[in-house]
């Protein structure tokens, strides 16, 4: 047996599992983070479309007394897919840096210790 070779994969161990671990949280949390928008855009949606179908009488069509309502429905269309993104860019990012770090990559002014 390679005593050497065991050594060095227990050490690699040693440094990647918290890594590992970390980026498992982050992941759940950014899961987390876009659930709760998805919940929130279903809300807004349903509640605004509750008030607009109450607030019209009965037997008239729809699209008669909806005037504002496209445009209602784009902003927060706009809004949620700008939130979207945002989530998106955070996550490739910290993705980025756990690549960086794991290939012991150095970047100016984001330097990656060795951990040895």
């Amino acid at each position: 047996m390679n005593i050497a070779a065991i050594e060095q994969s227990a050490d690699f161990g040693q440094r990647a599992l918290p890594a590992i671990f970390g980026l498992q949280n982050e992941a759940f949390e950014r899961f987390q983070t876009l659930t709760h928008l998805n919940l929130d855009a279903l809300k807004a949606m349903m509640e605004q479309g509750q008030a607009v179908l109450s607030s019209m009488p009965f037997g008239r069509a729809p699209s008669t007394d909806a005037g504002g309502l496209p445009q209602q429905f784009l902003e927060h269309a706009q809004t949620y897919a700008e939130q979207v993104r945002q989530i998106v860019m955070r996550s490739q990012g910290m993705m980025q840096e756990a690549i960086e770090h794991a290939a012991g990559v150095r970047r100016p002014g984001n330097a990656v210790s060795d951990v040895a």
